[in-house]
C-alpha cells in the first residue's frame, strides 16, 4: 500500500511538472507566433504609407518638409525591414511619428479632408497602424505572463535549466496616441491591455496555450 502511495505520488508530481512544462512551451511559442504577427504588420504599414504617400504626392506636396521626413524614414524603415524586431523600435517609431504628424497637419485642409481618394488612403493606414498596435499588445501581453510564470515553482525551476531567459516588451509607439485625428472620433478605439498595470493573476491552463 505505502509503495503504491509514493508511486501515484511521484506520476502525480510528473505530471504536474509536465503540464506545467508544457504551458510554459506553450506560451513561448505564442509569443514567437505574435511577434510574427507585429512583423507582418509593420511590412503592411510599408507598404499602405508607399501606397499613400504615391496616391496623394499632389496633395502631399502642400507639406514638403514633413512628406520629406516621412520618406526618408520609410526608406530607414524598408531597409531594416530583415533586422530583430527590438532593433527596428527606433526607426519604426520615427515613421510613426512623421506619419502622424503628416496626418494632423493635412486634417486642417477641408477640401483635402472630405475627398473621397484622401479619405480612401487615410483610412487604409489608419487600419494597418490600429492593427499594428493591437498586434503589439497581444505580444507584450503574453510576454508579461511569460516574465511572471518564470518567477513561480517549478517553471522558475524549469526555466534555470533551460536557460530560459525572461523576454522584453515590444516598444513600438501607437501613432494616434501622440497625435489625435479628428476621424479617429469615429472609428474603434484598438484594444488595450487585458492585463492591468501591476497586478497580475495566476495564468490557467487554457489561456496559457491560447
Amino acid at each position: 500500500m505505502l509503495y503504491a502511495v509514493i508511486a501515484l505520488t511521484i506520476i502525480s508530481l510528473a505530471l504536474w511538472f509536465g503540464m506545467n512544462y508544457k504551458n510554459f512551451a506553450d506560451l513561448r511559442g505564442s509569443i514567437a507566433a505574435a511577434a510574427n504577427k507585429v512583423k507582418e504588420h509593420l511590412k503592411r504599414r510599408h507598404q499602405a504609407v508607399t501606397k499613400f504617400t504615391a496616391a496623394l504626392s499632389d496633395e502631399l506636396s502642400k507639406q514638403p518638409e514633413l512628406s520629406k521626413k516621412l520618406k526618408e524614414a520609410l526608406d530607414k524603415a524598408a531597409v531594416a525591414e530583415e533586422s530583430p524586431l527590438k532593433s527596428r523600435e527606433e526607426c519604426e517609431n520615427e515613421l510613426g511619428d512623421c506619419l502622424g504628424r503628416l496626418l494632423q497637419s493635412l486634417q486642417e485642409d477641408e477640401q483635402l479632408y472630405n475627398s473621397d481618394s484622401y479619405g480612401f488612403e487615410r483610412d487604409s493606414v489608419l487600419d494597418v497602424e490600429d492593427s499594428l498596435t493591437i498586434s503589439v499588445q497581444e505580444h507584450n501581453d503574453l510576454v508579461v505572463r511569460f516574465n511572471h510564470q518564470r518567477q513561480l515553482f517549478p517553471v522558475s525551476v524549469m526555466a534555470k535549466r533551460l536557460a530560459s531567459e525572461s523576454v522584453g516588451e515590444f516598444e513600438f509607439k501607437d501613432v494616434f496616441s501622440r497625435y489625435p485625428l479628428k476621424i479617429k472620433l469615429k472609428l474603434p478605439t484598438p484594444r488595450k491591455s487585458v492585463i492591468p498595470s501591476g497586478i497580475l493573476e495566476p495564468e490557467s491552463k487554457e489561456n496559457s496555450s491560447q
